[in-house]
């Protein structure tokens, strides 16, 4: 089944989106301040470095538009098995028509990314520092749709800074120095599995004896009782749209639907419709001659190619099969 809810997009778009908003002043030549945002992509680690992107007369030619900028990098994800849910809790239930469509709890993963960000001296890069920091107190909470259905609300998703790291790489020629700023974080996101359909149970048979059964009715897929009955044996108490059926009686019989010759030894397979777990009697008959097995499986030694095979069986409750004949061929 296929299924992909964009979980990798959506954390990312939503940290781009939170880190777009850096915004950093410097003192032009004329004395006036000028006011920029920072501008923030995402990479691939192997491009996360802005310097390798960039030549020495574009980083240091006093052009605004090169530094400072920031790169998002995804480092990864791994299981989270301190924040584990139960696999089985049903989750997003709704009921369609017949249908009834769920979804099992999501997975916990942590994401791990990495923004780096670089600035012309310390001063900028202490405005970047300051404003990245104000964000975490100590965690930051985004609000994520994760799942594209109806109705339901956005997630509050934790994110962890876990360090800042601080480097600066000095130029005499150009009297600058280049600060490169780390900050490592961790998102506690999810995965979720698939949203499934199943079919909507309409009726409910049960096979009781000797007890005091309470009828009930089911409508808009919700039970209520109603008064007491009794059940004897073999009764089918039927529970469906239209309320509690009882006095039913079902044919409990069981059906042979084959025998198999392998290895000298007869098999006969059944259904045993009474659904207990009991002792059964085996009649055979081959080529005209009787015999008796308590067992399904059945020796024999017999020297023909071809032979005719008749069986019945009985249970230990008395209910007896057809008799079942068949035509075995040895070779």
């Amino acid at each position: 089944m296929y299924f992909h809810f964009q979980t990798l997009r959506k954390y990312t778009a939503s940290l781009l989106n939170t880190f777009n908003e850096i915004e950093v002043q410097t003192r032009q030549t004329d004395g006036k301040l000028f006011s920029k945002y920072v501008p923030i992509q995402f990479s691939n680690k192997e491009k996360s470095e802005i310097m390798n992107q960039l030549n020495e007369n574009q980083i240091f030619s006093g052009n605004s538009q090169v530094l400072p900028r920031m790169i998002l990098t995804f480092d990864g994800l791994e299981f989270a098995p301190d924040r584990g849910k139960n696999k089985f809790l049903k989750i997003n239930t709704e009921f369609k028509g017949h249908k009834y469509s769920f979804q099992f709890d999501s997975v916990p993963y942590n994401f791990n990314y990495t923004v780096i960000a670089q600035a012309r001296g310390m001063n900028e890069a202490s405005i970047i520092i300051e404003q990245v920091l104000a964000y975490f107190n100590p965690t930051y909470c985004l609000r994520i749709r994760e799942l594209p259905i109806d109705g339901i609300d956005p997630t509050s998703i934790t994110l962890d800074l876990n360090s800042t790291d601080i480097e600066q790489q000095s130029f005499d020629d150009y009297s600058t120095n280049i600060v490169t700023i780390r900050f490592s974080l961790t998102l506690r996101g999810n995965i979720y599995p698939a949203i499934k359909d199943q079919e909507v149970i309409k009726q409910i048979q049960m096979f009781i004896y000797g007890e005091d059964l309470i009828d009930m009715d089911i409508k808009d897929n919700v039970v209520t009782s109603n008064k007491k009955i009794k059940a004897q044996k073999d009764d089918v108490i039927t529970y469906d749209k239209d309320g509690l059926n009882h006095n039913k009686k079902f044919d409990t019989k069981p059906i042979i639907k084959d025998i198999i010759f392998k290895d000298d030894y007869l098999k006969c397979i059944y259904e045993d419709r009474d659904t207990h777990l009991e002792n059964c009697e085996f009649f055979w008959e081959i080529n005209g001659k009787k015999a008796k097995s308590n067992k399904q499986s059945f020796k024999i030694n017999i020297n023909l190619n071809q032979f005719n095979v008749k069986c019945y069986m009985i249970d230990e409750d008395g209910n007896q099969s057809e008799t079942f004949e068949k035509t075995i061929k040895k070779y």
